[in-house]
């Protein structure tokens, strides 16, 4: 897939799932206001079209260069009789409920600093990158705090903090590093106010937005 195409459109008949083999998709959903809401970056590993019985619940765009490998829905019964196959399957199945329920518990209560610690954790983890190591944050700012359910220029703040206390480091755009793993894992879990971080954080975003607020194939394709 090439960046901005679109594997599948919300409200399509769900005919195939999709494996996610190397880089990053993004997911949106329509509101009942609708307002359109991003509920998801897929990436290696991730697994979609189980969401829905019926039809995609999403749009899916490829945000990066993109490898999607699919299998019609008929045919995943007979490829779960492998075992192996099912294990993998329930696996990441698992994983992707686990990840989607964090979400959900975070996007209301943590400050802006820990939604924002959590999720560059989580895209590190995602991109397997070692302690220190760089990698790719293909989303856009706006994108960033639309899915954590906060304002652009939160967004914006909370990263130019992070990198002003030594946190992360950009070298670009879309590349950064975490250079402080154990500040960021511990905001991400909740340490919002423990005495043992390195120095306390300012009060950046602490007017987060509601969740899903109103605003102004193989399947290889390309």
């Amino acid at each position: 897939m090439q960046t901005g195409e679109i594997l599948f459109r919300e409200g399509d008949e769900r005919r195939r799932i999709f494996v996610v083999e190397s880089g990053w998709l993004k997911l949106t959903r329509t509101l009942s206001d609708g307002q359109r809401q991003i509920v998801g970056f897929p990436t290696r590993g991730a697994i979609l079209g189980f969401e829905s019985p019926l039809e995609y619940p999403n749009d899916c765009e490829a945000l990066t260069v993109a490898a999607v490998h699919s299998f019609p829905v008929s045919t995943i019964i007979e490829l779960c009789q492998e075992p192996r196959f099912a294990e993998t399957l329930l696996r990441q199945v698992g994983v992707q409920l686990g990840m989607a329920q964090t979400h959900l518990a975070s996007v209301g209560p943590q400050s802006a600093a820990q939604k924002t610690a959590a999720f560059l954790t989580s895209v590190a983890d995602a991109c397997a990158a070692a302690d220190g190591e760089e990698f790719t944050l293909p989303m856009l700012r706006g994108d960033i705090g639309d899915f954590l359910g906060l304002r652009l220029e939160t967004v914006s703040r909370t990263f130019s903090s992070f990198r002003q206390r030594g946190w992360i480091a950009m070298s670009a755009l879309y590349r950064c590093r975490i250079t402080n793993r154990r500040v960021l894992t511990m905001l991400a879990v909740g340490a919002r106010t423990m005495k043992t971080l390195p120095a306390a954080l300012p009060e950046i975003g602490r007017r987060s937005r509601p969740p899903f607020p109103k605003r102004d194939s193989s399947h290889r394709l390309g």
